[in-house]
């Protein structure tokens, strides 16, 4: 139930196609691990101004060329969160977390420079179990927060730095 192009291999590395098309990990330890956040129910700091699933969707790249992605209004990031809750226990190597690519549909000049990665053993996300900051070298491509295969069930993600804005679009 695997494609792929005339000439080349399918390998299957987990269920559903968007699995598919992720490289096969050169080390088994590596396969071990994968993205579980749309597996997560999602909560977001008051102030969105998109829907929050768009942070879990698999399409960071799709989405961001459609101005699909969360931010707070009004350059606020005061306060500014999401967590993901999950309704049972996972191992968590790392949170990948993505920085907004500059233009767009939006001409977006927003840019992450700071984030704190939270880890709580219960899916209200009030027993804290880790915690690690990130704050250089965000890519749109992905920055690992690593952690150490922490058990946990909730994952906060604080925004402490943004730099740019979202200019106002009439459509």
């Amino acid at each position: 139930m695997n494609y792929a192009p005339p000439g080349s291999t399918g390998t299957c590395i987990g269920c559903h196609r968007g699995h598919t098309m992720i490289p096969l990990p050169q080390n088994l330890a590596d396969a071990e691990f994968t993205n579980l956040a749309p597996g997560a129910k999602m909560q977001v700091s008051q102030g969105s101004t998109i829907t929050a699933n768009y942070l879990i969707d698999r399409k960071s790249q799709l989405t961001f060329a459609t101005g699909r992605y969360w931010n707070s209004k009004t350059n606020n990031v005061t306060n500014q969160w999401a967590k993901l809750k999950f309704p049972v226990d996972i191992k968590v190597k790392s949170v990948r977390i993505f920085n907004v690519p500059f233009g767009g549909i939006k001409n977006s000049t927003i840019q992450l420079t700071s984030v704190e990665v939270r880890l709580y053993s219960d899916s209200a996300c009030t027993q804290l179990v880790a915690t690690n900051t990130i704050t250089q070298n965000i890519s749109v491509n992905g920055t690992d927060v690593p952690f150490n295969n922490i058990i946990a069930k909730g994952v906060e993600v604080k925004f402490l730095g943004v730099t740019g804005n979202l200019p106002v679009v009439r459509e």
